[in-house]
């Protein structure tokens, strides 16, 4: 996420207040949602297209960040059609792909690649401490922002000093995973103990924010007020999302 926020900093997305930015990723990601109809979907693709190309995102970048998606999209593709009754494409035996179902599954992946596209793009090239003063703004619950914040800040901290620590420590011990009852008994310990380790941790660090001057809440920097750029970005969405649940396409 900083990656693209440092890659985007110059773009027009980036200049929009990144509370118009949220709540239009959650408008635009409600209405690609629910829409079923090709034109619609379409449309959805080519707003997410859209708004990457606004941003600045490398396509390698992008693609990167689709490739996950994508995999899990050709097993829907390779499964998803033969099991919607329709009209018959294929016969293999007793399983038959019909046209309905491929139209299914191909829809199917056009929206989440569409909903993929949009949060790189709205979300993706925002800083985490600018995604949490934009909830702060939006007067989401003040325990929310801050369990958002702190979680996305320790958990590579969690992750390479206390669970690669006891990793480190196993393979040090010869340790070779097997589908045993020792290897899963292992496995158990190390979950447990990461878990132990984690909670020691959270306690330092707890400690740490208050002998800083932490009172259980974080500050929130003075929202700006919205620019007419941002309110012509918020009203161009919201169109936009009109045009997907099929105000304008049938």
């Amino acid at each position: 996420m900083t990656c693209l926020a440092a890659i985007g900093s110059n773009s027009a997305v980036s200049r929009i207040d990144p509370r118009v930015r949220f709540l239009t990723a959650l408008w635009l990601a409600a209405c690609t949602a629910v829409v079923r109809n090709p034109p619609a979907v379409g449309f959805a693709l080519a707003a997410g297209l859209a708004l990457v190309a606004a941003a600045r995102i490398p396509p390698h970048r992008v693609i990167r960040r689709l490739v996950p998606l994508n995999i899990f999209m050709l097993l829907v593709l390779l499964t998803l059609p033969w099991t919607v009754p329709g009209r018959p494409l294929l016969n293999i035996g007793p399983a038959v792909l019909t046209a309905e179902g491929l139209q299914r599954a191909l829809l199917l992946a056009a929206r989440g690649n569409a909903l993929m596209l949009m949060m790189i793009a709205l979300l993706g090239t925002m800083e985490v401490t600018d995604i949490a003063h934009a909830l702060s703004r939006l007067h989401l619950p003040a325990r929310l922002v801050g369990l958002f914040i702190i979680t996305i800040r320790y958990i590579e901290v969690l992750h390479h000093h206390e669970f690669d620590r006891l990793a480190r420590a196993m393979k040090s011990r010869s340790f070779r995973p097997r589908a045993d009852l020792h290897t899963y008994r292992s496995y158990g310990y190390l979950l447990g103990m990461f878990m132990v380790r984690s909670f020691e941790r959270a306690e330092r660090i707890l400690r740490a924010m208050k002998s800083r001057g932490f009172d259980g809440r974080l500050p929130a920097l003075e929202a700006p007020p919205l620019r007419p750029a941002d309110i012509a970005f918020a009203v161009s969405t919201a169109f936009a999302g009109i045009i997907m649940l099929g105000g304008v396409l049938p």
